[in-house]
C-alpha cells in the first residue's frame, strides 16, 4: 500500500570501528508519513526508472540515480519544489562503471560521489555474468558548468564552486571539456573497486578510520563507503584509500573488509538504501 512504511530490520551489531544499529525513530517518521509529498519531477525531466536521490552538499543539487538510464539526472532548483534546468550525465563506459544504478552517495564536502549497481557486469548483457562489480568514485565538485576538481584543480583539494583554477572532468564524446548548454556531457570515473556485485544500497562516511588489514598504519581518507552486497547478501566496507585518477588505473591501495556475519535479504529491483547518522563525537550509527 503506498501510504504505508514497511521496515524489516535486522537486531544490532557491534565492531570495534564501528557500531551498527537499526533504530525506528517513529516521532520523526510519523511526520514525514503524514506530510503531501509534491512531485518536483518527472520522466519529462529526464528520469528514467530513478532509485535514489541526493543532494549535492555543496550546489544544493538534486542528484537521481537512474535505474534504466545507467546514469544521473540532476535537477537544478529555483525553491524546494520548482525544476530551473536539468542535466544528465553518464559514463562514456556506462556499461561497466554505472550499470543499472541502485544507489549514490556523496562525501560531505561535495568533493566525490560514489555509486552503487545493481548488476554483475555483463557490459550491457553482450557478455555473461563475471561479477567483476563494485563501487564506482567520481569528482563532483561544481566547475565552470560541469563538475570536477576544486581549489587549484588538483585531486582531493577543497570543493571551492567554480573556483577559478578548478578542473572540470565532465567531457563530451570527444574526450573535449564539456558545454552543457550546447551538447551531451559524460563524466570520467576516478577510480572503482570490483569485489562487489548485486550493489543494494551505499553510504558515505565522513571522517571514517581504517586501521589495520594489509595495509600498516592509519588512514583517514575521507573516501569510505558501506555497501549492501546482493551476491552474496552481506554487508561490505570499501576505503579507496587513495584514488587513480581519470589518467590512470591503479588499484593498490583499496582496504576492504566483508563482514560476514552480518545477513542481508537481497529483493531484486528493491533497493536496500543505507545512511550513516550519529552525534558528533559518538560512534557512528549505519542504518
Amino acid at each position: 500500500d503506498q501510504n504505508q512504511v514497511r521496515l524489516h530490520l535486522p537486531g544490532p551489531f557491534f565492531y570495534p570501528a564501528m557500531r551498527i544499529a537499526a533504530q525506528l525513530a517513529f516521532t520523526a517518521a510519523a511526520q514525514v508519513i503524514s506530510e503531501q509529498p509534491a512531485i518536483i519531477a518527472t520522466a519529462d525531466h529526464g528520469l528514467m526508472s530513478p532509485r535514489d536521490v541526493k543532494m549535492h552538499p555543496v550546489s544544493q543539487e538534486l542528484w537521481v540515480g537512474n535505474m534504466a538510464d545507467n546514469g544521473v539526472t540532476i535537477l537544478k532548483m529555483t525553491d524546494a519544489k520548482t525544476v530551473d534546468d536539468t542535466m544528465r550525465l553518464r559514463d562514456r563506459a556506462f556499461y561497466h562503471y554505472m550499470p543499472n544504478m541502485t544507489g549514490l552517495t556523496f562525501s560531505a564536502d561535495g568533493r566525490t560521489m560514489t555509486t552503487c549497481m545493481e548488476s554483475q557486469n555483463n557490459y550491457s548483457h553482450v557478455q555473461r555474468d563475471n561479477n567483476f562489480m563494485g563501487p564506482t568514485i567520481y569528482e563532483t565538485c561544481p566547475c565552470d558548468g560541469g563538475y570536477g576538481r576544486g581549489d587549484g584543480g588538483v585531486m582531493n583539494a577543497t570543493c571551492t564552486p567554480n573556483a577559478p583554477d578548478c578542473k572540470q572532468l565532465t567531457v563530451n564524446k570527444e574526450g573535449e571539456t564539456c558545454d552543457s548548454s550546447k551538447e551531451a556531457c559524460w563524466v570520467i570515473h576516478s577510480d572503482m573497486l570490483h569485489e562487489g556485485p548485486l550493489c543494494m544500497g551505499i553510504a558515505h562516511e565522513d571522517k571514517a578510520v581504517t586501521e589495520g588489514g594489509l595495509h600498516n598504519g592509519t588512514n583517514m581518507s575521507d573516501i569510505v563507503v558501506w555497501y549492501n552486497e546482493g551476491l552474496n547478501e552481506q554487508l561490505m566496507r570499501f576505503d579507496f584509500v587513495t584514488m587513480h585518477g581519470v589518467e590512470q588505473l591503479d588499484h593498490r591501495t583499496a582496504n576492504i573488509r566483508r563482514y560476514w556475519d552480518v545477513k542481508l535479504t537481497r529483493l531484486e529491483g528493491v533497493p536496500g538504501h543505507m545512511v550513516i547518522g550519529g552525534e558528533a563525537g559518538q560512534p557512528s550509527l549505519l542504518y
